[in-house]
């Protein structure tokens, strides 16, 4: 039975209550949990890195939560955010079918990610509006007085919840991404300190004795998470999304003289964590009794629901596409092109060779932080071409809906050679600061040096389509809208002067141009894409080649 209830902060009590015991002193409550779904609803394909054992699909998933839920009636299902875009599926309807089939597996909460708002805070709203999930979505460091719909955002996206589990109270509170690309797709809305506003909300729930339990959803990089798990007041546990790394044991730090934990399932829904407590509810005590990483393997039956509401989509995208675009063959890869936020790789620099190729530019850019899930080997379908990159955008959030809109298209930028070193300089500082993932390039070519006398890094050797740049030449560049947002974050953070007002638009989506590209070149290899090709070392020191540091969200 759910219950809800108005408090007088206007936050929604939204209370699950469960068989069991409400007079015993310690009881077992068991958290369930995913993260960064990203749309990927049927398990990838085996013959590659990205999913080597044949995991994930959410109808498997499903059939695995029924199961654990059956040993035991004390059970609360969490994800960590990025619930759908990231795949083509999201094509369909802007992620309302994820949050439908996330409501049919059973899902109790789910914080917001980065990704669930990339085309701003209305379509947001609309999207749950729409799908209407049978969970509350949480984030609670927003501030939403510039928006003029601000209404519709604060009644779907709610700080916190409690749910009564067991006769335990879980206090679940949710918070969205800091990271700077992050903040400009909320924008008119503001996001405003995660820690501060986890730990207001924190406090009261504990000093009101409204929470036996207190967990943190929070879609920020895991090793923030781990701090923000050792101070802020009261929490118990944290559960991680965005970094997409699995935790095969729950990583523990001390909070107020309690344990705390935090947890991280990987993605696509590869895995299902399964976190069993005991909670003294006198003493509001809780440790750690049992964890495990559930691998939601391929012997799995897919649940009959589940699977009806994917073939749905699957006749969706073949209706809007005009053919089977999931079984269709439009190339062929030799090898695979893993995706490689942070550093350069073969992925980004394929894509930013399809730019050029395209719009026939002098030089054309990508961030391997923009890229999408990998090229795997073999047969490649349309589908597996727009997953490479399938960022959408809308500006402003203010799409037909649910008619969906297209992804990011492709500009020419024109530069003069002077402004083209100072971006490429830029961008590489802003890489060392961890302000800006790897640049990948095509067309140029150009020797780096790590520092200069003045602690800058230093350019040489820049030669455009083999010929040394010209500082008073004029060059055009192959752009979209998710590199225009990062040089205008270079403009400001690192005070960037440059002119990008000589813009015209191509219409072209940036998957258009790889599948007409790659349609062109028949064969993928790899090393015809490989790093240090474009970018080399004028010393030693090659610590340029990676980074940690991720401006975009993932």
């Amino acid at each position: 039975m759910r219950i809800f209830r108005t408090v007088s902060s206007g936050l929604c009590l939204f209370l699950i209550f469960s068989a069991g015991d409400a007079s015993a002193k310690v009881i077992d409550v068991t958290i369930l949990h995913t993260n960064d779904l990203h749309g990927h609803l049927r398990g990838e394909r085996t013959d590659s890195e990205l999913n080597p054992y044949g995991l994930g699909g959410s109808a498997r998933l499903k059939t695995l939560i029924d199961r654990v839920r059956a040993t035991g009636s004390n059970t609360l299902l969490l994800d960590g955010g990025d619930s759908g875009q990231g795949s083509i599926s999201y094509s369909v309807d802007a992620g309302v079918n994820a949050l439908k089939i996330m409501s049919a597996i059973g899902y109790d909460a789910a914080a917001v990610g980065a990704h669930d708002f990339l085309n701003g805070p209305s379509a947001l709203a609309a999207r749950i509006e729409v799908a209407q999930p049978a969970f509350p979505l949480l984030g609670a460091n927003k501030d939403l007085g510039a928006m003029p719909d601000k209404s519709r955002l604060a009644k779907v996206l709610q700080d916190y919840v409690v749910f009564a589990v067991g006769g335990v109270r879980i206090g679940v509170i949710g918070v969205l991404t800091e990271n700077l690309v992050a903040q400009q797709y909320f924008r008119p809305g503001l996001i405003t300190s995660a820690s501060v506003e986890a730990a207001r909300i924190a406090r009261a729930l504990h000093e009101r004795n409204q929470a036996d339990v207190i967990v943190l959803l929070s879609h920020n990089e895991l090793a923030t998470n781990v701090k923000w798990a050792s101070q802020i007041p009261w929490v118990n546990l944290v559960v991680s999304g965005y970094s997409q790394i699995k935790t095969p044991a729950p990583i523990a730090v001390t909070n107020g003289g309690q344990p705390a934990y935090v947890v991280e399932a990987g993605h696509w829904g590869q895995f299902l964590g399964k976190l069993i407590l005991a909670v003294d509810t006198v003493s509001r005590r809780v440790t750690l009794k049992k964890y495990q990483l559930l691998p939601v393997t391929a012997d799995l039956p897919e649940d009959p629901k589940i699977a009806a509401m994917l073939a749905a989509t699957e006749q969706a995208l073949a209706t809007k596409f005009g053919k089977d675009i999931l079984h269709d063959h439009v190339a062929d890869s030799i090898d695979e092109l893993p995706a490689t936020p942070g550093r350069e790789g073969a992925l980004a620099n394929m894509l930013a060779d399809a730019y050029r190729s395209v719009l026939r530019t002098h030089i054309a850019l990508e961030s391997a932080d923009l890229t999408g899930s990998g090229l795997v080997p073999g047969r490649q379908s349309t589908a597996n071409i727009y997953n490479q990159a399938p960022n959408i955008y809308s500006p402003a959030g203010l799409m037909p809906f649910p008619e969906y809109g297209h992804t990011w298209t492709l500009k020419r930028l024109t530069l003069t050679g002077a402004d083209l070193k100072r971006l490429l300089t830029t961008a590489m500082l802003a890489d060392q600061l961890g302000l800006q993932g790897w640049l990948a390039t095509s067309g140029v070519q150009l020797a780096f040096s790590p520092a200069s006398n003045n602690g800058a890094p230093l350019l040489t050797n820049i030669l455009i389509q083999g010929v040394a740049l010209n500082d008073s030449g004029t060059y055009s560049l192959a752009v979209h809208e998710g590199l225009l947002l990062e040089i205008e974050i270079l403009k400001r953070e690192l005070g960037l002067q440059l002119d990008v007002s000589h813009l015209e638009e191509s219409g072209v989506e940036t998957w258009q141009a790889l599948l007409a590209f790659l349609g062109r070149q028949g064969v993928v290899r790899a090393s015809d894409y490989e790093s240090g090709t474009r970018y080399r070392s004028a010393g030693a020191d090659l610590s340029f080649l990676s980074t940690t540091s991720r401006l975009v969200p993932r």
